[in-house]
This record gives C-alpha cells, sequence and structure tokens, in this order.
C-alpha cells in the first residue's frame, strides 16, 4: 500500500491512498484538478472522504463527483445557516466502501468537520485522517499510517504577539505543535508505523526542521507533508 500527497496547506489538501490492488481512496480533494486527474485513476478509485467544505479541502467536489466518485463528507450549510448538501456522514458512523471500512471521526473546527479511520480489507491496514481540528480523539495503537495536521508553533506565535503583531483567528482552529506533541506523550501506546504531517502553516508560524526534531519520536518513520511525496506503508 502507498499514500501520495498531491498537496498540503492553506492552498490545498489531498491524498490518494492505493492498495496491493491498486484500489484507491481520496482524502479531501482541494488543490489543482490537474494533480488529482493526474494521479487518480477514477474507475478504480471506490470513494472519496472529504473533511469539511472549506475551499482547501472541498474545491473539486463537483469535478469529482462529475467523474462518477462518491463521495462521503458532513453536510453543507449556506449563508443563512441551512442545508445545502445533505449530511451524508455523522460521528461515528461507519460505512463500507467496497474495499474499505470507515468510520466518521468528529472533530472540532468553525465549521462541521469530521476525521477519519480508515481500514484496508485488502491489505488489513489501518489509516487515521485527521485535520482542521482544536481536538485529537485517542486513536488505535496499530495504526499504519497517520495523516495528521501540524499547522503552527505556539512558540512562534507567543513571539509575533510580543512584538504587537497581527495573527489571524483561523489559526486557532487548527492542531498546533504542542498540542500533537503531548498527545503522544499522553498517549505513549500509539506510535504510528507512518507518521505523516500535514497542512503546516505557509505564513512562517512553523518551523519544519524544529517539527521534525520534536516529533521523531512518535512514529517509526516521520515525514512532513510536501507536493507529490509518496511512500509505502
Amino acid at each position: 500500500m502507498k499514500v501520495k500527497i498531491l498537496c498540503s496547506g492553506s492552498a490545498g489538501n489531498c491524498a490518494i491512498i492505493t492498495d496491493n490492488m491498486d484500489n484507491q481512496l481520496m482524502l479531501d480533494m482541494g488543490g489543482p484538478y490537474d494533480s488529482i486527474s493526474q494521479n487518480v485513476n477514477f474507475v478504480k478509485c471506490d470513494g472519496a472522504c472529504l473533511t469539511h467544505f472549506h475551499d482547501d479541502h472541498s474545491k473539486n467536489f463537483d469535478k469529482i463527483t462529475l467523474n462518477g466518485i462518491n463521495i462521503y463528507h458532513p453536510n453543507k450549510l449556506d449563508h443563512n445557516g441551512n442545508i445545502e448538501i445533505a449530511e451524508t456522514i455523522k460521528d461515528k458512523q461507519l460505512i463500507n466502501i467496497k474495499n474499505w471500512l470507515i468510520k466518521a471521526i468528529e472533530l472540532k473546527h468553525n465549521i462541521y468537520c469530521i476525521g477519519f479511520l480508515i481500514f484496508n480489507k485488502i491489505e488489513n491496514k489501518k489509516i487515521a485522517y485527521i485535520t482542521d481540528t482544536t481536538i485529537l480523539k485517542k486513536l488505535p495503537s496499530d495504526l499504519a499510517l497517520f495523516i495528521c495536521e501540524c499547522n503552527y508553533d505556539t512558540d512562534i506565535v507567543d513571539k509575533i504577539k510580543i512584538e504587537n503583531k497581527v495573527i489571524s483567528s483561523k489559526y486557532y482552529y487548527h492542531l498546533n505543535q504542542k498540542q500533537i506533541k503531548d498527545y503522544f506523550e499522553e498517549n505513549t501506546n500509539i506510535r504510528p508505523k507512518n507518521l505523516i504531517l500535514s497542512h503546516l502553516s505557509n505564513s512562517g508560524l512553523i518551523d519544519e526542521n524544529k517539527l521534525y526534531d520534536e516529533m521523531k519520536y512518535y512514529g517509526n518513520n516521520v515525514y512532513i507533508a510536501k507536493k507529490n511525496l509518496e511512500i509505502i506503508i
């Protein structure tokens, strides 16, 4: 099984998981559509999991649907708070998508957002995908892959505050480096075989070298999400 990060960050988020039978599962669908169309086999793609309706995650929703891919997503509200797209997946709901068993995990963002715990029936491997949240719930200890948001470093943010510079409130709806470190320190049994730190701030609010140095102990293999990062899991 392999995972490929097509894009990660405020400009777009999308990853593709492919098992050893070439069955694919898409995680979010932001970023350039060309990148998705070049990396996804729409015949072998079993479905797509969308965390929430912010453009950096959902930009290509309509195009993916037009390719015949079922998208499993939370509800979308219009500007008046009315449901625009009917809710298809709820917290703790289990969904069978051909070669995948998926459980929704409710997160905490500034709109309704869900993460995903994924089990591949072909290779018997577990994957967790968590992004755009202020909370991190307990996960299984035997994860083959954990894609986890790490958006900013509170040390850098505090320094900017002291200098009386303005920090956008949007960052406070994301996981920070200290939260993730504390999570692994408190849950010592959770050490994924592969840990990908994703959705890093592109505004200078995180130091990749410091991030890697702190997180390298919390997975057998630790990576920072980059465009076209591809690993075997």
